[in-house]
């Protein structure tokens, strides 16, 4: 699978010529407040679009954003690999492109062991920083890593114990 990471600005101008999902993510700004969703052009390639709203910042950082989740790490790790047989390229923006889009490309494929890609060998020529946290976040996540299986497991007897 490859991918392409880029921002907000570019994707709205964008179509694929093969089958792709998108995960698309905004910031919260302030609280109760969001961005309008992107406005993606029509493209039949399109399978599905993940519309995701998280801050370029660090759990330690909650009073002056919302950072990723775990629960909504697992929306992302769900949206994967619901349709990741189907398609040959993952989309991810967030507005600018430079952070938060390439954690969460990073996570998914240093988690699927495409090392090449993990690095991020972008199609978008554009200097970024990894967003460390949300990479880190993804990838305690990941249904394979001994913690989440764990934590599962927990939820599940929880879900059988209850009335």
């Amino acid at each position: 699978m490859d991918v392409f990471v880029g921002s907000e600005k570019k994707l709205e101008t964008m179509t694929f010529g093969k089958p792709y999902i998108h995960i698309t993510i905004r910031s919260r700004l302030l609280p109760g407040w969001v961005q309008e969703p992107i406005r993606l052009l029509p493209d039949p390639n399109r399978v599905a679009v993940l519309y995701m709203v998280f801050d370029d910042c660090e759990a330690k950082d909650r009073f002056i954003g919302k950072p990723l989740l775990k629960k909504e790490a697992r929306l992302i790790w769900d949206f994967f690999e619901k349709y990741q047989e189907r398609v040959e390229l993952l989309v991810v923006n967030c507005e600018a492109g430079l952070s938060r889009s390439p954690g969460v490309a990073a996570a998914i494929f240093t988690a699927m062991g495409e090392a090449g890609k993990a690095g991020l060998d972008y199609t978008y020529r554009k200097p970024f920083q990894q967003n460390v946290y949300v990479k880190k976040v993804l990838l305690a996540t990941h249904p394979t890593n001994p913690q989440e299986i764990a934590f599962q497991k927990r939820k599940a007897r929880l879900k059988t114990k209850t009335p």
